[in-house]
């Protein structure tokens, strides 16, 4: 992105960095959706340059890498994530009791 930003600065365009900005806002993954809507209300998109753009959109992708694998460490750990159905019925029997 920032490669293209430059090319078209180099031919003259002027560009500025809300605007581009705003566009690649636009079209972030169905993912990070909110997050983009959040940084819409919250921050000034005039005066952020892309790279503060794409540090905070970093984060986000690293929180959801890092609970991803978090995930996959419980399932490995337990095995299982539900109770079979004797399962459900031995605690159910217990609860009875």
């Amino acid at each position: 992105m920032n490669t293209l930003v430059s090319g078209l600065r180099e031919l003259g365009e002027e560009v500025k960095d809300g605007r581009v900005v705003r566009k690649v806002l636009r079209v972030v993954p169905k993912k990070w959706k909110q997050v983009a809507v959040s940084i819409e209300m919250l921050l000034d998109l005039e005066t952020m340059k892309m790279e503060e753009l794409i540090g905070r959109l970093r984060v986000v992708e690293d929180a959801d890498a890092e609970d991803a694998k978090e995930n996959e460490v419980g399932v490995e750990r337990t095995g299982q994530l539900y109770l079979t159905e004797a399962q459900w019925e031995a605690c159910r029997r217990e609860r009875n009791k």
